[in-house]
């Protein structure tokens, strides 16, 4: 997360991609027994890609599912794909 997010004023907006990052920020805390993200990737830079698929794939447990629907290959490039049979 950005360190300037807290000193920003109440009524700016935040970009797409500030969105979605805070979105998963939101989320992790929750530790949600599924979590669906849908196009996660639109917006971000390459390097906030890898970041946020490092972000995934910690989050990830025996114990949750995320699903993830993107319409690129980029974001599935970083995340490792949990193959266990259920």
């Amino acid at each position: 997360m950005n360190p300037s997010f807290p000193e920003r004023s109440v009524k700016r907006s935040f970009s797409g991609g500030e969105k979605n990052a805070m979105r998963f920020c939101q989320m992790a805390p929750a530790e949600p027994v599924v979590a669906i993200s849908n196009e996660t990737d639109s917006g971000p830079r390459h390097r906030c890609l890898r970041i946020r698929g490092r972000g995934v794939n910690q989050f990830a447990t025996a114990d949750n599912a995320t699903l993830l629907i993107t319409h690129y290959q980029r974001l599935l490039d970083v995340i490792t794909p949990d193959l266990r049979p259920m």
